[in-house]
């Protein structure tokens, strides 16, 4: 066999009339062929190698330990952000800092002796305030409660800052939240329960409303289509107060929205709509099948939702509707059964729509300074606004937060006081407290005397 001179076999150039199968050229090819090969054997070899340091790249990048490369992958959830270190609220395993058990040795002493005595007066500079306890650096102290006269007998309540005494034979006395008794100045009037828009409790007579201040009554221009803060009960200072960069307006009958600078952000179509909320969004209410509904608004003009519905009622007992609070608000979320039949339960909505996860089997009975008052099977306990257990149900009876304090009620029907943490400020042992009322609270008890407490802060 003859190959035409000048062709390459394996980099061999055969000669001028060259035969293949010669001695010579046959060892030439065989060294051709394994050379070739074995170029191939390593290109193979090098390819694999690629691809196995590719695989290590991409499983060092997913689990997050490159050094150029975040821990975070870029998926977006749609579920609630729930921050890290305080995870979902979940009936079992959900921490807690629960007061401590009372036991019958357990007596008041210790814990007053925490709180400045200021029977004697106030500190220089400071007043009593309506803030929440620990906000601007606000203080419990111990108050003169011989101040309030002879309490033997007598029942006492308190609203908006005023104590209202009863005695026995029915006389009334009425103490302001400096301990002043007004009873005469305010004779003849009937305290509302509302405040007008600086935030001071209404009176009325004869018709018109005024506040008290400086010892007297003084006219106040107060307007309920105006100024009406949708509750009817002895709410704090600071719920439900307009916001200075969208307040609501009323044309007509209707409400809607309107920025500080005049441009319309909702139109005036609703029966209802209230201050503006701290996470720029505004509640109004429509009845679109004779239902009351909460309808939500951004700046923006733009819906947020309108599938909730609102309270029945106005009392204590919807405490944390219409108004956002640490970003959710209070809802009602209508629900069918099996059998098609409707029913309601409550939730919390924060201000993207989307409701907060409460633990299942659990109900919603206030919402107030951050805190959630849950209750199951008659028993009650608090969880924060990031759903963790401040103290576990375990109470017979208690009461939204105001001010930064909540009654609570033990098993053997003996009252306490705690804080935002779930600790106790009096322990479980009085026969009844007062909710703190623009700074006030008074306990008493046979047993250990009646205390009087006040909140205050350093004037500005």
């Amino acid at each position: 066999m003859s190959i035409p001179a000048g062709t390459k076999i394996g980099g061999a150039v055969i000669g001028q009339g060259c035969d293949l199968c010669g001695e010579g050229n046959v060892s030439m090819l065989k060294k051709s062929l394994t050379a070739v090969i074995v170029g191939y054997v390593v290109q193979a070899l090098a390819l694999l190698l690629l691809a196995a340091a590719a695989g290590v790249c991409i499983f060092a990048a997913s689990s997050g330990t490159l050094p150029f490369v975040g821990g975070e992958s870029g998926t977006v959830s749609e579920q609630p952000y729930v921050p890290p270190a305080e995870s979902t609220p979940d009936e079992t395993s959900a921490e807690s800092s629960d007061p401590p058990e009372e036991e019958s040795e357990v007596t008041p002493e210790a814990y007053l002796a925490a709180l400045e005595d200021c029977q004697a007066g106030l500190p220089e500079g400071c007043a009593v305030t309506t803030d929440p306890l620990g906000d601007g650096g606000s203080r419990l102290v111990i108050g003169d409660v011989s101040r309030l006269g002879d309490l033997s007998g007598c029942t006492v309540t308190a609203r908006m800052g005023f104590l209202y005494i009863t005695e026995a034979d029915g006389v009334l006395r009425v103490y302001d939240n400096t301990l002043t008794d007004v009873t005469g100045a305010l004779a003849g009037t009937q305290q509302l329960a509302a405040r007008d828009a600086q935030g001071r409790a209404l009176f009325e007579k004869d018709g018109a409303y005024y506040v008290f201040e400086s010892g007297a009554l003084v006219p106040s221009d107060y307007d309920p289509r105006e100024d009406d803060r949708g509750f009817e009960f002895n709410y704090p200072a600071y719920l439900g107060v307009q916001s200075e960069s969208v307040r609501r307006f009323r044309y007509g009958n209707a409400y809607g929205y309107v920025s500080a600078g005049g441009s319309v952000i909702v139109t005036a179509s609703f029966r209802e709509a209230f201050a503006w909320g701290e996470e720029d969004v505004g509640c109004v209410i429509a009845a679109p099948n004779g239902r009351e509904m909460l309808y939500f608004y951004n700046r923006r003009s733009q819906e947020v939702s309108r599938s909730y519905y609102a309270p029945d009622t106005r009392g204590e007992e919807s405490v944390g509707f219409f108004y956002f609070d640490d970003g959710l608000t209070r809802v009602r979320i209508r629900e069918t059964d099996a059998d098609g039949t409707e029913y309601f339960r409550e939730g919390l909505m924060l201000f993207d729509g989307s409701l907060f996860p409460l633990p299942a089997d659990y109900t919603v009975r206030a919402y107030s300074d951050s805190v959630i008052l849950l209750e199951k099977d008659g028993l009650f306990g608090y969880m924060s606004s990031r759903g963790v257990w401040l103290t576990e149900p375990a109470f017979i009876d208690a009461s939204p937060f105001y001010e930064g304090l909540a009654v609570v009620t033990a098993a053997d029907g003996r009252q306490g006081l705690i804080d935002r943490t779930g600790s106790y400020v009096l322990p479980a042992v009085y026969d009844s407290i007062t909710n703190c009322s623009d700074g006030v609270v008074l306990a008493r008890s046979e047993t250990f005397g009646d205390v009087l407490l006040l909140k205050i802060a350093a004037d500005a």
